[in-house]
């Protein structure tokens, strides 16, 4: 297994795995130490993992967007049966206007 390190943000190290003949080995027993290496590579890729931060805006951002749709739904929904009723008045009153103004002529 071929590592890659380089230097985060933060100041610590980022372990960059690449698949190579290591891991194959590692995995069908070929090695006490290329097992404890690759365990060890494990455990810094499943704690980098755990402590990187970089898609967190983006799902903070969906989430939002996401209670914004269903807010503005369910106000539409709500709306809808007032904005339903005024029309149905509206029209009443428009039909009552004409019919008097239809009689008066």
């Amino acid at each position: 297994m071929r590592v890659g390190i380089r230097q985060a943000p933060g100041g610590t190290p980022e372990v960059r795995r690449k698949a190579g003949p290591l891991v194959a080995s590692a995995r069908a027993g070929g090695g006490v130490i290329a097992e404890r290496i690759f365990v060890q590579l494990e455990m810094s890729f499943w704690k980098s993992f755990w402590h990187n931060q970089s898609g967190q805006d983006m799902v903070e951002y969906s989430l939002l967007l996401a209670f914004v749709c269903l807010a503005s739904a369910a106000l539409f929904i709500g709306v809808g049966r007032n904005v339903a009723a005024i029309w149905g008045y509206t029209s009443t009153s428009m039909q009552q206007a004409y019919c008097a103004a239809s009689a008066s002529s």
